[in-house]
């Protein structure tokens, strides 16, 4: 490993997510000095990560080609269906290269849009959605070798923020020829059966840096608020856990909203649909004109509310799906088994007002 520790003199730690591939490298020296990686792709074209003469290297292609050797040997997508450097649109004008796209068995449609990154530098979540938006991909995933962050559009330009995990192809297939099939893509990942020897295995091969993992929430759940994510989101989510062990519904991560300093007095503990207007920047009695919230987390009791998915009502039904979702985000963000929380909950009735 000798080159791979001139381009990244501590890739143990800076690849940490991919370790376990990183002995299927094979570096070659194409010409005196420059040393190149053949593609584990559908075109097989080498790639020059590191130019001895001029000390320049190419950390984020070592990334791709991690990512590539994963997607074949751990999700098992055929190399023919992965391309690298697509032509993608983002915004309202601009133009990029998706790093890997996964297309569809039609070898046109995307199915999973990869932008990868150098360890050195975070994924841009943003930058992410706008490519998902714009290409029609319903998965999207971030990735610099020490963090990774997987982004789920089942419909246009509707999010559902995150997955724990990709499909596998054997998912794919299962899905494929559904009108919709990333809609259901979801309850196959999130209904994946796990042994505590395969979370073991996980946990050996991959070791996940915790800090990396909560700050993607200021994206993902902070939004654009300017808060301190990981001082709060940290001592948030390990006190709301807690209480799933000792309360019920009003003391879990179902009941649980984020807001503003004002709105948070101003909502205190009103009925569901003033709350709502309080949410929304409507103020308590509706004489305000402000923004919604910025915490996405509340900014979904919103939409669920706007689109009557509970007939404006903060019900067990409502209280019980946010609970689920509360703990896939948990259990993706965090890398831990929530589904010991999920069970204990199902025996509990006991709506609150959030």
């Amino acid at each position: 490993m000798d080159i791979l520790s001139k381009i990244l003199p501590n890739w143990e730690t800076d690849l940490s997510l991919q370790k376990q591939y990183v002995p299927k490298l094979k570096f070659f020296e194409k010409e005196k000095g420059k040393w190149y990686l053949k593609s584990h792709d559908s075109e097989g074209k080498d790639k020059l990560v590191y130019n001895v003469t001029t000390g320049k290297s190419a950390p984020e292609e070592i990334v791709r080609q991690l990512f590539l050797i994963e997607l074949t040997e751990h999700y098992h997508y055929p190399k023919s269906r992965l391309k690298c450097e697509q032509n993608v649109s983002f915004g309202r004008n601009g133009r990029g290269r998706a790093d890997i796209v996964v297309y569809q068995e039609d070898e046109t449609t995307p199915w999973i849009l990869v932008e990868v990154k150098a360890p050195s530098q975070k994924n841009s979540i943003q930058q992410l959605k706008s490519y998902l938006n714009n290409e029609g991909s319903p998965l999207g995933v971030g990735v610099n070798g020490n963090a990774i962050t997987r982004l789920f559009r089942p419909y246009p330009k509707e999010f559902d923020d995150s997955l724990p995990d990709i499909p596998t192809e054997a998912e794919y297939q299962q899905v494929k020829d559904e009108e919709h099939p990333a809609a259901s893509i979801k309850d196959i990942i999130l209904g994946r059966k796990w042994t505590l020897s395969e979370l073991e295995k996980i946990n050996e091969n991959k070791q996940f840096n915790l800090r990396k993992i909560i700050e993607v929430l200021e994206e993902l759940v902070l939004a654009n608020s300017g808060a301190d994510s990981f001082t709060e989101i940290f001592k948030l989510i390990y006190a709301k856990l807690y209480d799933e062990w000792e309360g019920f519904w009003g003391n879990s991560g179902a009941n649980l909203t984020l807001l503003g300093g004002s709105k948070n007095i101003e909502a205190s503990d009103n009925p569901f649909k003033d709350k709502i207007n309080v949410y929304k920047g409507k103020g308590l009695y509706q004489n305000k004109n402000t923004k919604v919230t910025g915490y996405n987390i509340t900014q979904k009791i919103v939409a669920d509310f706007d689109s009557k998915k509970y007939n404006e009502e903060w019900n067990e039904d409502a209280i019980r799906d946010r609970w689920e979702w509360f703990c896939a985000e948990v259990a993706e963000v965090l890398q831990i088994d929530t589904s010991s929380l999920l069970e204990a909950r199902k025996k509990i009735v006991d709506p609150a007002t959030p």
